[in-house]
């Protein structure tokens, strides 16, 4: 069994989970069973747990671990991802973690020099981080209120602290929060419209790169450019520009399960498994164009072999 991948491969064998283990040829990022780690145990990026929702890290850290931590994300982002300090710390610690992000957004509130639209972002991310650590005691099978009273119920300051931390977020005065979110959103539009145009351009020229066999190493924004696919150096497999890795003739017999016609939902392709084949062809976290599948179909000569099987089925 193949156990080392790419930097881009890895995030998704791990997430396909169809294998214990695997890691990158230097094992800066590898995992184990449920959980892929970067740079050893103590960091963690993310977990599976049993009922299917992913436990991921909102931790920063150095410059390659926060490369690692991008694949992952991309990698899972067809999953229930919810956020949390450590995906292997205890339901009490990863709350108290939580806690002190609440104090920040709570200290510019109480600022009284703090701008009023600044208090307004704080509240709505105040709001945001009670929904976060409610989804994150949903994934871990309990709920935000037993939980407080856990910490409320343990002899430590610190989880002390953490409670009324909690409390107090959630029971602060009303305010104008739908106001507050549209004029953010407005804010963000702006900034945000000026850095798409130059992740585009940025992206295709990437792309170009890909198509010629240059390696992707960089952060591609799915939601900007559309997946691609080409052949390995070696003719053996098909790669994604996000990454991932199927044999030659895996994504051969898919292609022509779809051409005569077959239900492809759960079709699995070397360990990933088809979702649907509607608007987009998406397998895993993958949305692949259906003019994409054509077009390196075509390059292929697969639709050659199409046409024959077509004209097989129309002859029976």
């Amino acid at each position: 069994m193949k156990k080392v991948f790419s930097i881009s491969e890895l995030p998704h064998v791990w997430a396909s989970q169809r294998q214990d283990e695997g890691r990158t040829p230097n094992q800066s990022m590898y995992f184990y069973k449920h959980t892929i780690y970067s740079y050893g145990n103590h960091f963690p990026i993310a977990e599976i747990r049993p009922n299917g929702k992913v436990l991921m890290t909102w931790r920063g850290y150095s410059v390659s671990t926060a490369k690692h931590i991008s694949k992952v994300r991309a990698a899972i982002s067809h999953m229930d991802v919810v956020y949390c300090y450590s995906p292997q710390l205890g339901i009490s610690h990863n709350l108290e973690h939580e806690s002190l992000r609440l104090r920040g957004e709570i200290n510019i509130i109480k600022n009284k020099r703090t701008r009023s639209h600044t208090k307004d972002n704080a509240r709505i991310k105040l709001d945001g981080l009670i929904s976060n650590a409610k989804r994150y005691c949903e994934a871990m099978d309990t709920t935000l209120d037993i939980q407080l009273e856990v910490l409320h119920s343990t002899p430590d300051d610190e989880m002390q602290s953490a409670y009324e931390l909690f409390q107090y977020a959630m029971n602060l005065e009303d305010f104008d929060y739908e106001k507050a979110v549209a004029d953010r959103e407005k804010r963000v539009a702006k900034l945000t419209k000026k850095r798409n145009a130059e992740i585009l351009a940025k992206n295709q020229e990437n792309l170009a790169a890909w198509l010629e066999g240059a390696n992707n190493s960089w952060s591609l924004r799915g939601d900007l450019t559309p997946i691609l696919l080409r052949v390995s150096a070696d003719k053996t497999q098909v790669e994604t520009t996000m990454g991932a890795k199927v044999s030659y003739e895996s994504a051969k017999a898919l292609y022509m399960a779809i051409q005569t016609g077959d239900d492809v939902r759960g079709f699995e392709i070397d360990g990933y498994k088809v979702i649907s084949n509607e608007s987009k062809l998406k397998i895993g976290c993958h949305d692949i164009p259906h003019d994409e599948v054509e077009r390196f179909a075509s390059a292929q000569k697969w639709n050659t072999i199409k046409e024959r099987l077509l004209s097989k089925l129309t002859k029976n």
